[in-house]
């Protein structure tokens, strides 16, 4: 509780100094989320820089009910929706056009390495957008199924169900389009 009381207090005090430190310590995480979305690195800016500013623009509505990185957390995934939305961007991709976009989603790997990571962000790049949502919140940014439902505002159980949907579909593509497997 005093650490709420603390974080309003701030917030009320000074909320550039809030809103700085959220930047400081989360953009590169949330720029990452955004990016494994919206695939385009210009777009994942856009995204990025809008999902700031309504996170400026309501940061006192900010009541401490979760915590202010899981507040700030929905609103960037609630801001990549609507992107996606206004993009008219539907559930399935058509992966040729975006062969060369996710080459950008490798690590400095080998080249067979490099090839699953490219298969793996097609199949990601399949799945519904909420099972999208909380994979990549999973997989790739290691929060635990607590502060994914209280990001997304769910039952525990239903990111649960969505995270194990998302792992057998990617599953299902990786052994249908891999011959690494």
């Amino acid at each position: 509780m005093n650490e709420k009381n603390n974080i309003l207090s701030e917030i009320n005090s000074h909320p550039e100094m809030v809103l700085n430190q959220l930047i400081r310590e989360n953009s590169a995480n949330f720029y990452k989320v955004i990016l494994r979305m919206v695939v385009n690195a210009t777009d994942a800016e856009d995204v990025l820089q809008n999902a700031f500013i309504k996170i400026w623009q309501n940061l006192q509505q900010y009541k401490g009910d979760s915590s202010l990185f899981s507040w700030s957390y929905r609103i960037v995934i609630n801001e990549c929706l609507q992107f996606l939305r206004r993009k008219k961007v539907k559930h399935l991709f058509l992966l040729e056009n975006y062969t060369d976009k996710l080459i950008g989603f490798t690590y400095q790997n080998p080249v067979n390495e490099n090839k699953i990571e490219q298969i793996l962000q097609q199949a990601i790049l399949q799945l519904p957008e909420k099972q999208r949502i909380v994979f990549n919140m999973r997989y790739f940014n290691e929060l635990t199924n607590e502060q994914i439902a209280e990001i997304m505002q769910v039952h525990i159980g239903t990111v649960k169900t969505q995270y194990h949907h998302a792992v057998k579909k990617i599953e299902n593509y990786l052994k249908k389009h891999s011959t690494f497997l």
